[in-house]
């Protein structure tokens, strides 16, 4: 990306750096619906998904001052991430040695199984609040420099300084949210309740930007939408691993499920650049689509009978 001049080296940059990234969370989820049994899945989510929020963090964090240019930004993002992701990769062998072979001909019956009604929906589901939380991330700073044009109380100097204090604050309430529902949906036994109190959490959080137009607002509003993002993934997440058809084919199926974690970056920069631009909505017309979006995912969930 550093390296690109012109518009189609770019999107190729972009475009191999997604290929890879992606490619990454396959296996990575795998590792976690083969390891983790279902009684301890939204507690072991809940730990894994801590690494979302703290991700957010580290985005803001490299905007500052301290890491000076493009250059320093995406070298200090490259060792972070070596770092990172090395011990997993060290431990890659010991962590599947213990993993039973299934026998020869186990899966012969069904060696293509289909995925279920149930599965689909929840992807739609999952499509829906990701695309909320991806646009409202990425867009996020650019609404912080908007607001930052009018007065406003207890305004930071910089966007970019509101925005690391405003990541600081949503990083621990979303682990801490994470932490409760994930431990709280394996005692209960029970997933989608907590999905639907995650999706009424980012509701609220819009509907507070929606209605504010301060810092306090932007403060409030965002932490309760990213919080209800990490909620909702923690125990997504654990339910998907519990609802796979086959486990043979598990890599193939998470790897359909992480299409929705994928499509929204795709498609949320066309949805906002032609509700802010070309529809004149504004900030708050694209929160109000964000909201619709949610709405949509709830009823997808309410409507499924045999998710528990």
């Amino acid at each position: 990306m550093l390296a690109a001049r012109d518009m189609i080296a770019l999107i190729l940059a972009v475009a191999f750096f997604q290929a890879g990234f992606n490619t990454l969370f396959g296996p990575m989820t795998a590792l976690f619906a083969d390891k983790v049994p279902d009684r301890l899945k939204g507690r072991v989510s809940a730990f894994a998904s801590l690494a979302w929020p703290a991700g957010l963090l580290g985005t803001a964090l490299i905007g500052l001052p301290a890491f000076t240019g493009n250059n320093g930004r995406v070298l200090a993002l490259i060792g972070f991430t070596a770092l990172l992701i090395l011990p997993l990769l060290l431990a890659w062998p010991r962590a599947l040695a213990d993993v039973p072979t299934p026998p020869a001909g186990a899966d012969d019956k069904q060696a293509r199984p289909r995925l279920s009604a149930t599965f689909y929906s929840l992807w739609a589901a999952k499509l829906l609040v990701q695309l909320s939380g991806n646009v409202l991330h990425s867009y996020f700073l650019f609404y912080l420099q908007d607001l930052l044009r009018h007065p406003s109380p207890h305004a930071p100097p910089t966007a970019e300084i509101g925005f690391a204090g405003i990541m600081t604050l949503s990083t621990i309430a979303t682990a801490l949210l994470s932490i409760a529902f994930g431990h709280s949906s394996d005692r209960a036994d029970r997933r989608k309740p907590f999905l639907l109190a995650a999706i009424a959490l980012m509701a609220t959080g819009l509907g507070i930007l929606i209605l504010g137009s301060s810092w306090t607002a932007a403060l409030i509003g965002y932490t309760l939408t990213t919080a209800g993002l990490g909620a909702f993934m923690t125990v997504d997440i654990a339910l998907v691993a519990q609802i796979l058809p086959s486990d043979r084919h598990r890599g193939r199926d998470l790897g359909v499920m992480n299409v929705a974690n994928t499509l929204p970056a795709m498609i949320g920069p066309m949805i906002t650049l032609t509700i802010l631009d070309r529809m004149g909505g504004g900030y708050d017309g694209l929160f109000a689509f964000l909201l619709c979006a949610l709405a949509g995912s709830a009823i997808i969930l309410i409507a499924n009978r045999t998710l528990r």
